[in-house]
């Protein structure tokens, strides 16, 4: 991965509940984040999903269509936090944004164990429905407030 663009915000990606519902693996909510991607020119897609630990980046691309494919610029790496310790999905993200100097992010995710309490990056959504239409127009909005850090 080369660096980002000086404009840009990252979405740090989960599959499971947030792509599909549950862990039917359909992809059935794609289209809602290619919307997201569409009305967000200066977003990238980090993969932070589970699946990033059984397939390769280039696996992991082939999931979008072709239009969108070079958005997605990496996986964040798996990280294991001493026992007893809350938060390891934002540490692994965490951990991207300080190699990779990530000036903005949201981390896209059904699983709110995996994060701190009150974690200001988070966005939920519900494991049992995935992203919906609410959750895109939201998300909209967080990334052009994101985006007025940069003008």
């Amino acid at each position: 991965m080369g660096p980002l663009p000086s404009i840009h915000v990252v979405l740090f990606l989960d599959f499971d509940g947030v792509v599909h519902k549950c862990q039917n693996e359909s992809f059935e909510r794609m289209h809602l984040i290619e919307r997201l991607l569409d009305a967000s020119p200066s977003m990238f897609i980090v993969i932070s999903s589970s699946w990033r630990e059984c397939g390769s980046i280039t696996y992991l691309k082939s999931l979008f269509r072709s239009p969108y494919r070079d958005r997605v610029i990496g996986a964040t790496p798996s990280l294991y936090l001493p026992s007893g310790s809350i938060g390891v999905r934002a540490a692994e993200c965490e951990d991207f944004v300080t190699r990779h100097k990530v000036k903005a992010f949201i981390c896209l995710d059904d699983d709110a164990t995996l994060f701190p309490p009150e974690y200001p990056h988070l966005f939920r959504t519900d494991y049992y429905t995935g992203v919906n239409e609410k959750d895109l127009t939201d998300l909209i909005a967080r990334y052009n407030v994101l985006m007025t850090r940069f003008y």
